[in-house]
């Protein structure tokens, strides 16, 4: 794995605190570039006095280099600290997108550092939930090693600050920043390449323990290690490995706070009645270094302690609400105070009742507001003493209540406190009969002025006598006290009246008594709506504004048109409708229940106006006086007025007068209107139509000039007049006369030349007419003349129109316009003459107008042709490819002009030219790299040429060598395949493609080495295809010998008496790459070989005995003259000698 990166190293930093990082590079042992990094960080002491923290602890790790999920071995506690540590190789991009495990789901990551092309991550979770947990990471070419630890603080975030290094090479040292936090857990992860070379390695700094270390072949490696701050001193992390290349975080977590004492406190019983004994109980306080004393305060100006018993006894003598505390201490002398609030009662009554005396039913007012408490009074329960139910115990300090019987009675109120005391307060309260008063009056009711007496003789005594009688009358009149039980009143207005009577006894209690007089005065109100208008006309009566003090009781109307009376009736509205005009008088009389009357009447005017109207003339001529007549109008009430509209804007009256005179200036037609007005307000109107005529004529003749015979057209239709046309005559001024007619307009021909008049005159209904003239010229027309130069030619074709030969008429030549016959006008102009360019072939026909200067025209027109070249189109196939790069040119879609096509030329863009030639294709081969332009020139028949073009890009692609290191061995036979030597052609080489031709390939690959092992004997290919970045490839091979003989051996005779002729035979003995030679050991001094051949004689002359055969096979490549590879085999045999 290669790494290229910068040797300046990058630092990070979070928080607060003070922290170096040192990174030292050097050689360790006698491995070449191990290099050894140090990762610093000083975390301060705590307080002094402060309570011991629990100690954060390891508990286990896992690592793994192979898999993406995998488990802690024991189960994770409740509340612990985890955390992963992983390093890559990755090529510059962290592949590393996640950290989640099965208990909490996602891990926060605290940075990541990139080191050459790769990076090292440190993740955590704080404060775990127990049980089996699996990790699970996203990532891919990683070292990942996950750790447990317990006694680090959990929330809101375990972590307190962190720091990071990344580089190469020389010293370096980090920033340094104050830090604080004894007690903190120090973990590192390092990480860097691991070369295949060399066994990585990682060893712990000073006061770190290494946990693990995770190694992957060729890819990353990383240890993790920690330690328990105590000191500012620093901590170290280091790493010794081959690479120069580092990564390295370093982060610190909190401890959990240190432990402090908790005081608590509770009060028995914690309220009651003055005066209250208690007692304070503080023995559920805590402190883990144990409590030395307790002191109570119990918040009357008393205490108890400091003491060493948790319990203090207390009387509170007086009412209020007191706040007991105890402060509690350990033997470091840290203290921590709790309290608790205790009521004490004292309640004190008081009762007021008002009224304290009066007549039945008797409403009171108990209040017992004014009662005292030091700790408040919480309830109120009244008792009246009449065995009503209690009210209350009730929060309010009032209650009322109504006292039905006479007597003497006594109210009770008990109020109570919040600590349960309670007080009694009392209060008298007397009740009394009054007496009950009667009253009657004679009459109760009359018109006005109403005498009528009031009697209260019918009145009784209560609990004393009647002392007095006091009459009110209601209309500010009264009678007493007096000792009389009756008066007499008389009313002079009508209304309803209350009559009063107070009967009082001698203790001077009272009742009253009323009763109601009716005294009538009726007041008559009409209004009549409407009270005019034309019949039939509708009108309602309304007496609703009529009044009475007591009340009317019926309407009665009468209309006083002889229609029936409505009413007498309850309702104040009548309608009616008049169906005569006329003037009416309509009454009502109302009446009330004391029999009073009154009456009023309103006049109502009906009218039925009928108009009538005549116009003398009613048409004629404008200016036009006519006589408006409305006299023959009538009406059953007086016309008051006549209003006269004469349709043109003027208006005459209203007026008295029944006639009005008018001149109509302007001609139209008119409708005139009279409106009749009578008394009523009731209007009539009618209408009469009036025509005044006033034509004015309007001319055009088309055209108004031209050369003889001219055809016009006479065109009076512009003309108007305020009433319609009736007739149009047109005299053309040469003797023709058109008309009287309805058509406004008129044709004609002039034969003969000159000038002409033509005259129009227009009529119209109201017998009034118009003229008016319109001038025509008649000449002769020039004559037309035009040459064209050239008239033919290839396109695009210049050509000059020239129409100067052209001659006038009667006037002179004014101007010339061409059209050149493919949508091109020049003109009008004064030059004779014009040019133009024909960009596409074609025969046109060119046309000249002369005009003179009164308009008269003539044309000429000729031919001219342009002929169109060929259209030249090209295609090349391929268009791009590697070299040699043969290619086809074909220009077969080229399109013939205005002739056939004769010959194709073919320019390749490397000097190459095929042609011209009748054929339309050509080929062509590249022997050279580059970006060519292939052209082709078309010809046709007449010469005009046509070129198109394309592009074609020839690529070298790269040459692939490849050599293999062995070339030749034993099985298993470890190589190497190098393509290093490989060129890149026109773009550089990509990736190589290794395949070892037994079934093993490796890539597409960056590198261009591949090893392999041969793990069975034969003769294999090797190849290397490079492919370059445009996806372009070349390959080579190399043949690499792989020896695996067996040798076999057969003897014979085996077994036989000295001398023993036998022949030994190997010739059964194999290898993939075939045996090279044999080498006999007849086991008693004698050697055979080495030698080409399969078989060796010999003759064993020793005694009696056992000789071993030994036979050797050596495999071999004798390709090329040469062996290879030497592998040598032996079998052994036993041979029996007698």
């Amino acid at each position: 794995m290669r790494h290229a990166q910068s040797a300046v190293a990058a630092d990070s930093f979070a928080r607060r605190g003070q922290v170096r990082i040192a990174v030292q590079s050097r050689r360790i042992g006698s491995v070449a570039g191990a290099i050894l990094v140090v990762l610093s960080i000083v975390v301060g002491t705590s307080p002094a006095g402060a309570a011991a923290s629990p100690t954060p602890a390891f508990v286990q790790m896992a690592a793994s280099t192979t898999k993406t999920k995998f488990a802690l071995t024991n189960p994770v506690a409740a509340g612990d600290l985890l955390v992963a540590g992983i390093t890559t190789s990755d090529g510059g991009t962290d592949p590393i997108t996640g950290v989640s495990d099965s208990l909490n789901g996602p891990w926060t990551r605290v940075t990541s550092v990139k080191y050459g092309n790769g990076h090292v991550d440190l993740y955590y979770f704080g404060k775990s939930a127990g049980g089996i947990d699996t990790v699970t990471f996203t990532g891919s070419q990683a070292a990942f090693t996950i750790a447990e630890y317990s006694g680090v603080q959990g929330a809101p975030t375990p972590l307190d600050q962190f720091a990071s290094k990344s580089g190469t090479g020389s010293p370096a040292a980090g920033p340094t920043t104050q830090l604080a936090g004894s007690g903190e857990l120090v973990i590192g992860i390092g990480g860097n390449p691991a070369p295949a070379s060399s066994s990585t390695q990682f060893t712990a700094g000073t006061g770190f323990t290494l946990r693990t270390q995770a190694v992957i072949p060729w890819n990353a490696a990383n240890g993790l290690e920690d330690s328990l701050s105590s000191s500012n001193s620093g901590q170290s992390m280091t790493m010794k490995s081959t690479s120069s290349y580092f990564g390295a975080v370093v982060a610190v977590f909190k401890a959990p706070p240190a432990a402090s004492p908790k005081a608590a406190l509770s009060v028995n019983p914690a309220s009651g009645a003055a005066p209250l004994s208690v007692t304070a109980d503080a023995s559920a306080s805590t402190d883990p270094v144990g409590i030395t004393s307790y002191t109570f305060s119990f918040g009357d100006g008393t205490g108890a302690g400091p003491q060493a018993g948790a319990t203090a006894p207390h009387t509170y003598a007086a009412g209020g609400t007191y706040t007991a505390q105890v402060t509690i201490a350990d033997a470091s002398g840290a203290t921590a105070t709790a309290t608790a609030a205790v009521m004490v009662g004292a309640p004190v009554a008081a009762l007021t009742v008002s009224p304290a005396t009066g007549p039945t039913p008797l409403n009171v007012t108990a209040n017992a507001s004014a009662s005292t408490d030091p700790i408040g009074i919480s309830r109120y329960t009244f008792s009246f003493g009449d065995g009503s139910p209690a009210v209350g115990p009730q929060a309010a300090a009032t209650a009322t209540h109504t006292y039905m019987l006479a007597g003497a009675y006594a109210a009770t109120v008990t109020v109570s406190d919040s600590a349960g005391a309670t007080s009694t307060a009392q209060a008298s309260v007397t009740a009394v009969a009054p007496p009950t008063a009667s009253l009657t009056l004679s009459p109760p009711a009359g018109a006005a002025p109403l005498t009528l007496t009031a009697d209260a003789s019918a009145s009784s005594p209560g609990s004393n006598p009647i002392a007095s009688y006091n009459f009110d009358f209601g209309d500010q009149t009264t009678s007493g006290p007096q000792s009389g039980s009756s008066a007499v009143h008389t009313y002079s207005s009508g209304g309803q009246y209350t009559v009063k009577v107070t009967v009082t006894d001698t203790a001077g209690n009272s009742a009253s008594t009323i009763r109601t007089a009716t005294v009538g005065a009726p007041a008559a109100a009409l209004s009549l709506n409407p009270t005019s208008g034309a019949a039939p006309l509708a009108v309602t009566a309304n007496a609703s504004a009529s009044t009475d003090p007591i009340g009317i009781s019926s309407y009665t109307f009468n209309f006083g048109d002889g229609s029936p009376v409505v009413g007498p009736q309850a309702g104040a509205v009548a309608n009616h409708t008049y169906t005569a005009g006329g003037t009416y008088s309509a009454t009502v009389s109302v009446s009330d229940s004391a029999g009073g009357t009154a009456t009023t009447s309103g006049t109502v005017l009906v009218g039925a106006p009928v108009a009538a109207l005549t116009a003398t003339p009613a048409s004629g001529a404008a200016p036009l006086v006519v006589t408006a007549d409305a006299s023959a109008s009538s009406d059953a009430v007086a016309i008051s007025s006549y209003t006269f509209n004469f349709g043109d804007g003027t208006t005459v009256g209203p007026q008295s007068s029944a006639t009005a005179v008018h001149t109509y200036s302007a001609g139209g037609s008119y409708t005139m209107q009279v409106t009749v007005t009578d008394a009523a307000g009731v209007s009539a109107t009618r209408t009469q139509a009036v025509g005044v005529g006033s034509p004015h004529a309007a001319l055009t003749v088309s055209p108004n000039s031209g050369g003889a015979p001219l055809n016009v057209t006479a065109d009076a239709s512009g003309s108007t007049d305020a009433v319609s046309i009736t007739g149009y005559t047109f005299n053309f001024g040469d003797g023709t006369i058109v008309g009287p007619q309805a058509a406004a307009t008129a044709a004609h021909t002039y034969n003969a030349t000159g000038p002409y008049t033509v005259t129009t005159t227009v009529s119209d209904s109201a017998g009034a007419s118009a003229s008016a003239t319109a001038p025509v010229s008649v000449a002769v027309p020039p004559t037309a003349s035009l040459a064209v130069t050239p008239s033919s030619g290839p396109a695009p074709l210049s050509v000059t129109a020239d129409a100067s030969s052209s001659t006038a008429g009667t006037n002179p030549i004014a101007s010339y316009k061409f059209d050149f016959g493919d949508g091109t006008l020049v003109g009008p102009q004064t030059s004779p003459s014009a040019s133009h360019v024909y960009g596409a072939g074609g025969t046109y026909s060119v046309k000249v107008t002369v005009t003179d200067t009164i308009g008269v025209a003539s044309t000429a027109s000729t031919n001219v042709t342009a002929v169109a070249p060929p259209t030249a189109f090209l295609t090349v196939s391929p268009s791009s490819g590697a070299l040699p790069l043969t290619v086809t040119a074909s220009a077969s879609g080229s399109v013939a002009g205005s002739n056939p096509i004769a010959s194709y030329t073919f320019n390749f863009g490397d000097g190459t030219t095929v042609g011209p030639q009748p054929g339309a294709t050509a080929g062509h081969t590249y022997s050279s790299p580059g970006l060519f332009t292939v052209t082709v020139t078309v010809t046709d028949t007449s010469g005009a040429k046509s070129t198109a073009s394309r592009s074609v890009t020839a690529v070298a692609p790269p040459v692939a060598t490849l050599s293999v290191s062995p070339a030749s061995g034993a099985a298993s036979l470890p190589v190497t395949a190098d393509a290093s030597a490989s060129t890149a052609g026109t773009n550089p080489i990509a990736s190589y493609t290794f395949n070892f031709g037994d079934g093993t390939s490796l890539g597409p690959q960056v590198s261009p080495k591949a090893n392999h092992t041969f793990a069975a004997g034969g003769t294999f290919v090797v190849t290397v295809t490079a492919t370059d970045t445009a996806g372009y490839s070349s390959a080579a091979g190399s043949t690499v010998t792989v020896g695996a003989p067996v040798a076999k051996l057969q003897v014979s005779p085996a077994i036989g008496a000295v001398p023993l002729a036998l022949t030994a035979d190997a010739s059964t003995s194999t290898d993939p790459i075939g045996i090279a030679s044999y080498t006999f050991d007849f086991g008693d001094g004698t050697v055979v070989g080495p030698q080409a051949g399969a078989t060796a004689l010999h003759t064993y002359n020793a005694a009696a005995g056992v000789a071993v055969l030994r036979a050797h096979s050596i495999g071999g490549d004798r390709r090329c003259g040469r062996i290879h590879g030497r592998d040598e085999f032996h079998r052994d045999i036993f041979i029996r000698l007698r």
